[in-house]
């Protein structure tokens, strides 16, 4: 008799704490978003954005062409502008660990692969010669793209969405990646990149 009550006692004891840390797999939220409780060490990061410059290039001039000229990303290459965009993101995001006191080791890895340039001609936003699919620059941020109308409308959010993932980190809660999340928005706002959401962080 009193075994078998002890194994109640247990097994239930087990199910509480499961129920409390959602288990190695975590449960998400409402917004996708890691669990506070969830355990990780190789948690994603999703970024919705309004690119930097630096971050863009221009398309190429075809055969015979002229080159536009009045270009804030003339000169920016499909090559330079993902590596300018990786280059950063990476550097931040291991600044971001470091001010969270998160302890990173040689076998952590951090795949940016995803942040690839995009290609649009982009202008100042003071300029009055915009014309159809040319992007909008605002404080070094191209944050809009004008319509194909007769008379271009540059009225349309120039947004991305890229995901980075961080494998053979620590194993820690939920709540600690996304404190690394917001110190990581933090400090990339701070260099100039515009969000259109907050950073997300997943399993």
């Amino acid at each position: 008799m009193f075994r078998s009550v002890l194994l109640i006692f247990l097994i239930g004891s087990v199910q509480t704490v499961h129920a409390c840390f959602g288990g190695f797999g975590g449960g998400d939220n409402a917004d996708g978003s890691i669990s506070d409780f969830a355990i990780t060490s190789s948690p994603s990061l999703e970024l919705s954005y309004y690119p930097l410059v630096e971050w863009t290039y221009p398309p190429p001039v075809a055969s015979g062409g002229t080159a536009v000229t009045g270009l804030l990303n003339a000169g920016n290459t499909l090559d330079q502008a993902t590596k300018n965009a990786q280059q950063t993101v990476r550097a931040v995001l291991i600044e971001a660990l470091v001010q969270n006191n998160v302890q990173i080791t040689s076998a952590t890895q951090y795949d940016v692969s995803n942040m690839v340039a995009t290609e649009i001609n982009a202008r100042g936003a003071n300029e009055t010669t915009h014309t159809a699919g040319e992007g909008v620059v605002e404080s070094g941020v191209v944050v809009r793209k004008c319509s194909a109308a007769t008379t271009p409308i540059c009225n349309e959010d120039y947004t991305f969405t890229r995901i980075i993932r961080l494998k053979n980190g620590p194993l820690i809660n939920g709540k600690q990646w996304k404190d690394v999340g917001n110190s990581f928005e933090n400090m990339l706002t701070l260099r100039g990149l515009k969000f259109k959401d907050s950073i997300i962080v997943t399993e």
